[in-house]
C-alpha cells in the first residue's frame, strides 16, 4: 500500500520520528488487496489513530489481515463520515 500526499503529511507531524521510517515501512509492506475496495487513505488513517492510541503496531497490522473492518471499528472509522473525523483529528485532506 502507498500512502498518499495526505497520510504521509500525517505521519510527518503526528509520529515521533524515531517511528515515521517504520510506519512508512509497515504502509509499503501491506498488500492492499487484504482491504477489499476500501478507501486506502482511510484503512491507513485506521492504522495511524490506533498507533496514536497506544495500539502495537504488530497487533495493528495482525488485525488488518485478518479483518480490516474490527480496524475500522478501533479506529472510529466505520461509518460514512469517516472523512470529516480524520479531518477533525489530523486536518483535512490537501
Amino acid at each position: 500500500m502507498i500512502p498518499s500526499e495526505w497520510m504521509t503529511g500525517i505521519v510527518a507531524r503526528e509520529i515521533p520520528e524515531s517511528r515515521r521510517a517504520e510506519i512508512i515501512d509497515t504502509f509499503s509492506a501491506l498488500d492492499e488487496s487484504i482491504f477489499e475496495n476500501q478507501d486506502l487513505d482511510r484503512m491507513a488513517a485506521a492504522i495511524l489513530i490506533l498507533f496514536s492510541e497506544g495500539v502495537d503496531l504488530d497487533v495493528i497490522i495482525d488485525g488488518a489481515r485478518s479483518d480490516w473492518r474490527d480496524l475500522l471499528v478501533g479506529a472510529g472509522l466505520e461509518n460514512a463520515d469517516w472523512p470529516a473525523v480524520v479531518a477533525e483529528r489530523f486536518g483535512p485532506s490537501p
